[in-house]
């Protein structure tokens, strides 16, 4: 089955605004992590939190970076 390019577009869009809202979530916790005492359990959690967030915008942008390229060549195959 082949999807236009105008179908891919919202999907490109959302992927970018995913990565933007997780940029917020990384940034939070890194602000939160210098206030955090080293090695507490908040730490802990919050360097889980910042890890799983970053982990998270690679994907996304790995996912975009494919769309993108996909709406150029015009047609992709699904």
């Amino acid at each position: 089955m082949e999807e236009s390019k105008g179908c891919l577009e919202p999907s490109c869009l959302l992927a970018h605004d995913l990565v933007n809202k997780v940029s917020v979530i990384i940034g939070c916790c890194d602000l939160l992590i210098e206030k955090a005492e080293p090695g507490s359990e908040s730490a802990v959690r919050l360097w889980l939190v910042h890890d799983a967030a970053q982990l998270m915008a690679k994907r996304l942008n790995e996912h975009q970076c494919k769309l993108s390229e996909a709406i150029r060549q015009g047609v992709v195959k699904v």
